[in-house]
């Protein structure tokens, strides 16, 4: 195995040589706990890499633990793959990972207060192609369902490497309370069509690309309470996705960007953010961009202007926005604005 503890199942109908020695009888990894242990220089240290669709390992809890590897290796330290009901917490990763906590389908799986510095990807959620049981090599693909990503501290520095990433289909509860730091990327991304409820009072730093990118199709109800610091834009809404609500921002800060950027997506209510001195504008919604209400949003010291909207197409409300100091002047609106 590529784990050095590896949470396997039972099952020799699926693959031939994957598990041809185990009894066929579907036994799973239930209620088992990882506490206190340290992985030295092993391409994976714990979890498991393959799975059959709809028999998962249960209950599984791994947890203050160090994981450290100074070899090349493209494995995660710690692999949820097709876990349910399971926690991830309190641990030290650092070192040549190929990335520190990847969860691959599986049911209310929680990732809390773990430390990750590493040069590649930090947290990854994603969808797990599983076996089909009593086909040979049949693939079904299960998604991440009420996942959890809270209080962790997040540090990449590697080549074109992102922070937190949740991909295809996933589904998650919360991302709440994590500071997300990345050199070279995205400190933080949501996309292929995933989905999140919550993602609050995170803290987003990218010294090379945006702090928090939602894209490709993803739907996100509420982002609130963020501190972000970024080269390019702070908060960008592509690639059709839906964003319901971004509200309370903290502090959105982007040295050549725009602070919160909506093209070719929807943010429905953008209020109560505080914005500033950005490289371009402060909000800006173009392209195809849609938005209901700019509301309550304090901008000062942007490079053009604190609010600017360009498309002709929509009808927003705009009020009680407080915007100084912006270079090119405080709005530029191209909308239809409601009275």
């Amino acid at each position: 195995p590529i784990e050095a503890l590896q949470f396997d199942i039972c099952d020799n109908t699926v693959a031939g040589t994957w598990n041809g020695v185990y009894e066929s009888d579907g036994t799973v990894c239930r209620n088992m706990t990882v506490d206190g242990c340290t992985f030295l220089d092993y391409p994976s240290g714990v979890g498991n890499h393959k799975g059959i669709a709809g028999n998962h390992n249960s209950n599984i809890t791994i947890k203050n633990s160090v994981f450290k590897n100074t070899l090349d290796s493209t494995q995660s330290a710690i692999w949820a793959y097709d876990f349910d009901d399971s926690l991830i917490s309190d641990n030290e990763i650092s070192g040549r990972y190929g990335c520190g906590i990847k969860v691959s389908a599986g049911d209310n799986v929680t990732v809390s207060n773990n430390t990750v510095k590493l040069a590649s990807t930090g947290i990854y959620v994603t969808v797990a192609n599983s076996y089909t049981a009593g086909e040979s090599y049949v693939y079904t693909p299960e998604n991440t369902s009420k996942c959890k990503v809270t209080d962790n501290t997040v540090s990449v520095t590697g080549s074109k490497n992102i922070a937190f990433c949740a991909y295809s289909g996933s589904k998650l509860a919360e991302i709440s309370r994590n500071s997300f730091t990345s050199a070279d990327d995205t400190a933080a991304t949501v996309s292929g069509s995933s989905t999140v409820t919550t993602i609050a009072d995170n803290t987003f730093k990218s010294s090379s690309s945006f702090g928090l990118l939602i894209a490709t199709s993803a739907n996100v109800t509420t982002i609130s309470g963020s501190t972000i610091s970024s080269k390019n834009h702070g908060i960008q809404i592509s690639s059709d996705s839906v964003v319901k609500n971004i509200k309370n921002s903290k502090k959105i800060t982007s040295t050549t960007g725009n602070g919160i950027y909506v093209t070719s997506a929807t943010a429905e209510n953008i209020t109560g953010n505080t914005v500033k001195s950005c490289g371009v504008s402060g909000i800006m919604v173009t392209g195809t961009g849609k938005v209901s209400k700019i509301t309550s949003n304090t901008v000062t010291g942007c490079a053009e202007y604190g609010i600017r909207v360009n498309n002709s197409s929509i009808t927003i409300t705009l009020s009680k926005n407080t915007c100084t100091g912006n270079k090119l002047g405080a709005t530029k609106i191209s909308a239809k604005i409601s009275k």
